[in-house]
Formats: structure tokens, C-alpha cells, sequence
């Protein structure tokens, strides 16, 4: 896979899709004549950080300055989890940064809050615009939709949630992933899980594709079932949905919002971070467009994508070479069929993902 769009890397990117290795590189000319470039006229770069910041003035007795920044969700689960831990603490003071806008769940704009995968991706500034990839040879390069941000990638994508089969954990496990067996994730995901929800669309609200798919699958011997999750269960399920009562839930909504109002947490918006600042082979802070960061942690959560750009950047390719590389997007086929005059408008905005077949 050829990523597009992710402007002034240092350091080739390598990563692999399907068992294909290939790379990208920007034009190092380009990279000299724009030290921060960006994509179409923002860069594409976002991340989190989270550590102790020095603060530019003196603080009371005891008190830590902590800070935080953020751009995309696919990884964020635990993490924004941990940030906001910090932040429970009184003593530090946390100070995220996000890539995109930030706004309160209220504020949410209904595009991104609402059902439509194609309404979210289409509102202004929630997407990488200029991030492109080429998953086989010969492909024409597609628009790779990474989140933009509050609530990152959480706030536009398909809402699926599905936390896959323990024996592929167990796998991983066995193949040297250490605490990555079922038993050591199992409590993660029901962590997860109470403060995001997986919602089944009830059968009022399925559209008829939804219901001619449905019936298909049951006379071709696939009988319903409710769960794709269970060892040896076969059929078709309706999906569980990051949702709650018809609205999406992100990681803003179930992680960032209920900690606004502690004193201690600070979130700025439309914040592009550039790289890790080090001293001595310790990070000190974040250089970002507006300036340089400072601080005495920094955790880097922007994704599978820029999570990689942003260390490569700051120099780090060099003492950690696999950084950017075994990259896998996981496989997707799309069939197109043609609806009946009529039938889109008389069902109305549904979802697009509504079932799963095993």
C-alpha cells in the first residue's frame, strides 16, 4: 500500500498491505521549500500527547503540569482512557492537543452525531482531504479516510463494532504478542464497553435492502443469529453500532466529555503537530505549527497512519527501525447493485452496514 498525502517525512515509510510491501517517499525539494508542509493547505499530521508540561509561569506548591494531545480514535480506546485517568489526578495539569476542531458533545455537528457513514466523511475539516493510498498495483490511488478531530476516526466512520474471536488473540499471543491473548484483552473490551456502546438497529428501522438481504440469507440455509462473536456460530447477525438511541457515540462523546470540566484538563483545537521534541534521547515537548510544546511526558496517539509519520519525523527511525512498517489494512470487497427507482427515497437516511455473515 502507497500512502499519499502524509507530507515531509524524514525517513522512508515502509508498510504492508495484504503481503505487499512498498513505500513512500515525499520529494525531498518539495520538503526543503515548505518546512512544514501541508496537505492542500493544512498539514496532514495530528497527534496525542500526554505528559507533564513545564509550565510557562510558576505553579503552586505540588502541582505537575501534565499535557495532552490528540487527533484519531482506531487507537484510542485505551489511550484517550489513560489520558483521561491522568487528569483524575489534581496534581497535574493535562493539555491535549487536537489535530482537528474541538466542541462539546452538544456541539457535535449533526453530520458527524448522525447514522450516515458518507454524511460524516463529507463534513468540512473531519477528513484528511489530501490522504490517498494504492493498495495493489495498477490501482488508481483512493481516498484513505482517516479522522479529523474530536473523537478522531471514531467520529466518522462506519460505527461497526466487533471485537473479533478469541482464538485470533490467542494466536497472536503464541506467536510472541505478549498480553495480547484473549484472557488479557477480554477486560479491556468490557471496559470499552461501558462507556461504548454496541447497538443493534431494532427491525423498524431497517431499510429493504436490509430485509431482502435478510430473507435471501435465511432461504440459502444461513440461519439469524444475535451473535458474531461467539466461537463456531454461524449465520447472519445485525451489527452492533457505536451508537446510543439512533446518535453516535465517539471517543469525545464517551471519554473527553465527561472530563471538561475538570480545572486541570485543558483541550485546544486545530493544533497541527509536527514532531516529538527530544533532549538527550528524552522527549521534552512537541513542536507544532504555532510553535514549540513543552513537556515532561509525551504519548503519541494519532493513529496506525500518523503515529509512525510523526516519530519518523522526529528522528526515531534511525534507533527503532520497524517504526512504520507491517502496516495491514484488512480486506474489503464491495459488490455495487442497482435499487429501484424509488426505494432510496422512500427509505430514507439509513445505514449503509447493518449485517454480518459468517
Amino acid at each position: 500500500m502507497r500512502l499519499m498525502g502524509l507530507k515531509g517525512f524524514h525517513e522512508r515509510f515502509a508498510v504492508q498491505f495484504l503481503g505487499r510491501r512498498c513505500s513512500t517517499r515525499t520529494n525531498p525539494a518539495r520538503r526543503a521549500s515548505r518546512k512544514f508542509e501541508l496537505v492542500g493547505r493544512r498539514r496532514s499530521i495530528g497527534m496525542t500527547l500526554v505528559g507533564e508540561r513545564r509550565a510557562q509561569r510558576p505553579l503552586p506548591e505540588g502541582v505537575r503540569w501534565q499535557s495532552g494531545m490528540s487527533l484519531s480514535s482506531v487507537r484510542v480506546l485505551l489511550e484517550r482512557r489513560s489520558r483521561i485517568e491522568l487528569s483524575e489526578e489534581p496534581t497535574r495539569r493535562v493539555l491535549l492537543l487536537e489535530a482537528g476542531p474541538n466542541h462539546t458533545s452538544a456541539e457535535t455537528p449533526t453530520a458527524i452525531s448522525g447514522k450516515s457513514l458518507l454524511a460524516a466523511i463529507g463534513e468540512p475539516g473531519r477528513i484528511w482531504p489530501s490522504l490517498t493510498a494504492v493498495c495493489a498495483e495498477g490501482q488508481a490511488p483512493m481516498p484513505y479516510w482517516r479522522g479529523r478531530g474530536v473523537g478522531g476516526s471514531s467520529a466518522v466512520n462506519a460505527q461497526l463494532a466487533i471485537r473479533g474471536l478469541a482464538r485470533d488473540y490467542d494466536r497472536w499471543a503464541a506467536q510472541g504478542c505478549n498480553g495480547w491473548g484473549w484472557e488479557g484483552v477480554c477486560s479491556a473490551f468490557e471496559r470499552v464497553a461501558e462507556r461504548i456502546p454496541a447497538e443493534r438497529r431494532p427491525e423498524a428501522e431497517w431499510s429493504t435492502f436490509d430485509r431482502r438481504l435478510h430473507g435471501a440469507c435465511l432461504e440459502r440455509g444461513h440461519p439469524r443469529c444475535d451473535s458474531y462473536e461467539t466461537e463456531g456460530i454461524l449465520g447472519i447477525a445485525p451489527a452492533g453500532l457505536t451508537r446510543r438511541d439512533g446518535r453516535r457515540v465517539s471517543t469525545n462523546d464517551a471519554y473527553l466529555e465527561p472530563a471538561r470540566g475538570r480545572a486541570n484538563l485543558e483541550i485546544h483545537g486545530d493544533v497541527l503537530v509536527d514532531r516529538v521534541l527530544l533532549e538527550h534521547g528524552r522527549a521534552t515537548g512537541v513542536r507544532t505549527l504555532n510553535g514549540d510544546v513543552a513537556a515532561r511526558r509525551v504519548v503519541v496517539s494519532a493513529g496506525a497512519i500518523h503515529s509512525p509519520a510523526i516519530l519518523l519525523r522526529s528522528g526515531l527511525g534511525s534507533v527503532r527501525p520497524s517504526i512504520g512498517r507491517n502496516l495491514a489494512e484488512h480486506p474489503r470487497v464491495v459488490a455495487t447493485l442497482s435499487l429501484t427507482p424509488g426505494i432510496a427515497d422512500r427509505d430514507g437516511d439509513t445505514p449503509s452496514i447493518g449485517w454480518f455473515l459468517r
